[in-house]
């Protein structure tokens, strides 16, 4: 039976008014759009490991395996919000902003670049935002109306840029962050550098082909691929459709196929991976079925990621 999933990341989008990008156009141009549409500054003014190393305990209870954090907000709390890789700004319901009595200062439009709609959210900033073991100010965020994602116990959506001073470590095994001022070496196991101006993309190859893939802890699935790429490569077997999607502003037919190539990706070889796929979205996205068997580190000081199977990681704790 067709399940209905929810992309979390698409919230993030930041899209100017004047162009709009159609499910016909070209990717790269969409990207293109995008980048240039992105002058929101998504960073804290300041943050501070209160220790060495912070260990950040989330779980998957937010009805969808994307990892649920506590914050406190300007002191109250704590409060329960999604963390997403693939999100490139914090976002907060509009509620939870009323509830605070915040002050907005201005809009932005964001959505999903390939629907025609937008919707216009209001820019916030948070005095003070902590989790276990850090402490962020002045942190910037935006907020709209979240109700049509489901869901009021969790208050929003903490973005990559959040940690943007420090080395973070996305570990399922441990259900934690962690997170340290440590850098990630050029040279180190597992180490490629990533590119991508608001998130990490990171170079991956298919058969002959060679492309980018964004790191997206939203995504409930493993690879999600453009069908353009799809329609390019040898199939084990049929699509099949595997339900729908919802963005923030529309919904998408998500399709599934097993593929009859090797997919590579820091080396990490995945043979005949089986993929979801639609023709609405112009990004490859690893996602949560792939992440949960690794230990994935994010350097965006260094622009470098760090992909470490589990099993090795299991191998050197017994050393």
């Amino acid at each position: 039976m067709p399940h209905l999933f929810t992309i979390v990341p698409a919230l993030l989008i930041l899209v100017p008014p004047a162009q709009d990008a159609t499910p016909d156009a070209n990717p790269d141009a969409t990207r293109d759009v995008t980048r240039d549409a992105q002058q929101f500054d998504a960073t804290p003014g300041a943050s501070e490991l209160l220790e060495e190393i912070a260990h950040v305990p989330f779980d998957l209870s937010g009805g969808r395996p994307v990892p649920v954090v506590e914050a406190m907000v300007n002191g109250q709390g704590p409060f329960r919000f999604f963390f997403d890789t693939g999100a490139s700004a914090c976002v907060l319901d509009s509620g939870f902003v009323a509830e605070l009595g915040l002050e907005t200062t201005g809009t932005i439009p964001l959505g999903d670049p390939t629907a025609s709609a937008r919707i216009e959210a209001d820019v916030v900033r948070l005095e003070t935002l902590e989790l276990e073991g850090i402490f962020f100010e002045d942190v910037p965020a935006v907020a709209f109306d979240r109700s049509a994602l489901g869901g009021d116990v969790i208050r929003g959506v903490l973005g990559l840029p959040l940690f943007h001073e420090h080395l973070l470590t996305l570990d399922y095994a441990g259900s934690r962050l962690i997170v340290t001022q440590e850098t990630l070496p050029e040279d180190g196991e597992g180490v490629v550098p990533y590119s991508g101006e608001l998130l990490p993309e990171v170079t991956f190859r298919i058969g002959a082909q060679e492309n980018v893939l964004h790191l997206d802890s939203g995504s409930p699935t493993g690879f999600t691929l453009p069908t353009a790429l799809v329609e390019t490569l040898p199939l084990k077997d049929e699509p099949v459709l595997a339900g729908r999607a919802r963005t923030v502003n529309s919904e998408l037919e998500i399709w599934s196929v097993q593929l009859d190539a090797t997919l590579v990706v820091a080396g990490m070889e995945f043979v005949a991976p089986r993929v979801t796929y639609n023709d609405r979205l112009p990004r490859t996205v690893l996602g949560y079925q792939v992440l949960k068997d690794l230990e994935l580190s994010i350097d965006q000081r260094s622009r470098r990621v760090r992909f470490a199977p589990l099993r090795a990681v299991e191998a050197s704790t017994k050393r």
